[in-house]
C-alpha cells in the first residue's frame, strides 16, 4: 500500500489525447502532458502490443510531453491505443480510441493531420457600392469543405446572396445584399467538417466612398527580428485603410506563396501577420510586406535572422495544457485557460494581434501558484472574433513560447437579454467549499457548488483547465446553484476540478481534487511454483496461495 506520500510523488496527467476518426492515407498525433517531481519512463501499446518506432510510426517525448504520430494511417491501424506513465512511486494509464475511416465513409474526413483551424487570409472588405447593391468578399484557408452562416445586424442573409467559390486553394466569400444605406455589422460563421470553427466579421458603412486614400502603416515591422531554428515565428503589421486592399509578403524581394510553412493572415482591425511555422537558418532575409488598394500602397520591411539552437530550448517555458477554442454570442462571457511551468513565467494574451493591457474592465486576468492561468473576457463583442495567443516567457530570458486558440463571435440567436442596469452590482463569490473526492471506477460522482452575485454570474465547469465535455458528464446550473454529475467515472477522468463563475464586475474560482481508483491491477505474467519429491510446494510466485489448491495433479494440502 502506498503511503500518501508516495502517492504524491507518482505522476499525473495534466492533458490526455481525445478519440479519433481519420481517413485512410492520413496522419494522426496522440499527444499527452505528464507531470512528475521524479525521472519516469513511458510505453505506448495498441490492443495491448507495445508500439515499436518504425518509418510510420514515430515516438517522441520531454520530461512532460509524451507524442505518438502515425503517418499513412491505414485500417490496420484502427484500435484502442495506450499510454503508462510510471516511476517509482506509481502509475498512470490514458486510453484513446483510433478510427480508420475507409473508402466512401472517409469523404467527411478531414485529412488534415493536425486538424489545423481555418485561417482568414482576407476578412470581408467591401469592394463596391452601387445603387441597389453592395458587395463584400473575405478570403479564407480550410483543410476540408466549409459551412457558413452569414448575418447582416444579426439577421441571417439567404443562400442566394452569398457565392462561396474556390481559388487557387483558396475559399472567396462573396456577399451581395441589397443597400440599406447607414453602418451594418456583417458576420460570417465558418465550420469545418472536422468541426473547426472561426469567424470574420466587419463594420460596413453602406455609403459611397468619395476619398480613394492609400492604405497607411500605422505600426511597422521591428527593423530587426532575431529567432531560432525551429520555433514558430511571427511578423506582424497594421495598417489604415479605408477601402479593401490586398497584401503580399516577400523574402528577399521574392514573393512567399501563403501555404502551412508560411501562412498569412489578416486579423482584422488592420492587423496582418506572416506566421513561419518551422523556420530553418536558410529562412533568414529581409522580409517585406507590401499593402496595395485603389488609392495606391504602402510596404514595410525588416530583417529576420534565424539563429541555431544550442541551450536556450532547455530553459524555455513549457505550456502544459492549451486554451481550448470557443465559439460565444455576442455578450456573453468566456474563460480561456493555459496551465504554464515553471509556475512563476511572464504571461502575456493577445487578442486579433493585439497586446490586452492589464486592468482593463473587459478583461480580468488570474494565476494560480500552481500555474494555471485564466483569461476571463466580459461582454464579448466582434472586435474579439479571431485567434487568441498565449505567450509566455522567463525573465531575462531571450525566447518566448506561444500556444494560439480561437474564439468565433457569433449574434446573439437565443433572443437572450441583459440584465437591466442597477446601481446594486455584486462581485460573484463562493457560498460553499468543495471537499476533496476519492472514487471507484464505474460509481457517480457529484460536485456542487453555491454562489452569489449580480448581475447572475456565468458558470463554467472545467477539469484539468478544459471545460468538461465527457459524454457521461451532466451539468445543471440554476440561479445560485450549480451541479455537475458524472455517470459511471472512469480513471482517465481523475484529476483538478474546478469551478468558475464570472460576471462583469469580477470572477471567483474553486477547485477540489477527484482520485479515481479501481481494484488492483492483476499479477504479471503466469505464477510458478517448485514442489519437493513429495509434491508439496516450496516457492510459490502469484497471488496469495491459500493453501487448498489443486496444481500440477499433486494435492498441496
Amino acid at each position: 500500500m502506498l503511503s500518501r506520500d508516495q502517492k504524491c510523488l507518482a505522476p499525473v496527467f495534466h492533458s490526455i489525447p481525445q478519440d479519433q476518426v481519420i481517413k485512410e492515407g492520413g496522419s494522426v498525433s496522440f499527444k499527452c502532458t505528464v507531470h512528475s517531481q521524479l525521472s519516469c519512463w513511458s510505453v505506448w501499446d495498441k490492443n495491448g502490443i507495445i508500439s515499436i518506432p518504425s518509418h510510420r510510426i514515430v515516438l517522441t517525448e520531454s520530461s512532460n510531453t509524451k507524442c505518438l504520430k502515425i503517418t499513412n494511417v491505414s485500417s490496420a491501424d484502427s484500435g484502442f491505443y495506450r499510454i503508462t506513465v510510471e516511476n517509482d512511486h506509481g502509475r498512470v494509464e490514458a486510453s484513446i480510441q483510433l478510427k480508420v475511416a475507409v473508402g466512401s465513409q472517409g469523404c467527411s474526413i478531414s485529412t488534415n493531420a493536425d486538424n489545423a483551424p481555418i485561417r482568414v487570409k482576407r476578412q470581408l472588405m467591401k469592394h463596391s457600392t452601387g445603387s441597389d447593391m453592395i458587395v463584400l468578399a473575405g478570403q479564407y484557408r480550410s483543410s476540408s469543405v466549409t459551412s457558413l452562416k452569414v448575418y447582416s445586424n444579426g439577421k441571417m442573409l439567404d443562400e442566394d446572396e452569398i457565392t462561396h467559390v474556390i481559388v487557387h486553394n483558396h475559399y472567396v466569400i462573396i456577399i451581395q445584399e441589397y443597400n440599406t444605406f447607414g453602418m451594418t455589422n456583417y458576420c460570417c460563421i465558418l465550420q469545418s467538417m472536422s468541426g473547426k470553427t472561426t469567424g470574420m466579421v466587419a463594420q460596413v458603412s453602406t455609403n459611397k466612398d468619395s476619398n480613394m486614400l492609400p492604405p497607411i502603416i500605422v505600426e511597422h515591422l521591428p527593423p530587426l527580428v532575431t529567432s531560432f531554428e525551429g520555433y514558430e515565428t511571427d511578423l506582424l503589421v497594421r495598417v489604415e485603410c479605408n477601402t479593401a486592399f490586398t497584401y503580399v509578403w516577400l523574402r528577399n524581394d521574392v514573393v512567399i506563396e501563403d501555404c502551412h510553412e508560411f501562412r498569412y493572415t489578416d486579423h482584422g482591425q488592420g492587423v496582418l501577420s506572416l506566421r513561419i511555422i518551422d523556420p530553418f537558418l536558410l529562412d533568414s532575409g529581409v522580409y517585406k510586406c507590401i499593402i496595395t488598394s485603389v488609392g495606391g500602397s504602402c510596404k514595410s520591411q525588416c530583417c529576420v535572422k534565424f539563429e541555431e539552437s544550442i541551450c536556450e530550448s532547455k530553459s524555455l517555458p513549457q505550456i502544459m495544457l492549451y486554451p481550448q477554442s470557443y465559439v460565444a454570442e455576442l455578450g456573453s462571457a468566456v474563460i480561456i485557460c493555459a496551465h504554464v511551468t515553471p509556475p512563476n513565467c511572464n504571461i502575456e494574451w493577445k487578442i486579433c494581434g493585439s497586446i490586452i493591457e492589464k486592468n482593463n474592465k473587459n478583461f480580468q486576468m488570474k494565476t494560480n501558484a500552481d500555474g494555471l492561468h485564466f483569461f476571463f473576457i466580459n461582454n464579448v463583442n466582434y472586435n474579439h472574433c479571431g485567434e487568441i495567443q498565449c505567450m509566455v516567457t522567463i525573465q531575462n530570458h531571450t525566447m518566448t513560447t506561444t500556444a494560439f486558440t480561437m474564439l468565433t463571435v457569433m449574434p446573439c440567436i437565443s433572443n437572450k437579454r441583459l440584465l437591466p442596469d442597477s446601481t446594486v452590482v455584486q462581485e460573484p463569490y463562493f457560498l460553499n467549499i468543495m471537499k476533496n473526492f476519492r472514487v471507484f471506477t464505474g460509481t457517480k460522482l457529484r460536485l456542487e457548488v453555491l454562489f452569489n452575485g449580480y448581475p447572475e454570474p456565468q458558470v463554467i465547469w472545467m477539469r484539468a483547465g478544459r471545460p468538461i465535455e465527457d459524454t457521461n458528464a451532466s451539468i445543471t446550473t440554476k440561479p445560485g446553484h450549480s451541479i455537475l454529475t458524472i455517470d459511471g467515472i472512469n480513471a482517465n477522468q481523475s484529476g483538478k476540478y474546478a469551478a468558475f463563475i464570472i460576471n462583469n464586475y469580477g470572477s471567483d474560482i474553486m477547485s477540489a481534487s477527484v482520485s479515481v481508483e479501481g481494484p488492483p491491477d492483476p499479477p504479471s505474467g503466469k505464477p510458478s511454483i517448485t514442489l519437493d519429491s513429495q509434491g508439496m510446494i516450496v516457492t510459490w510466485c502469484g497471488p496469495p496461495y491459500d493453501g487448498g489448491c489443486v496444481i500440477s495433479g499433486f494435492l498441496s494440502k
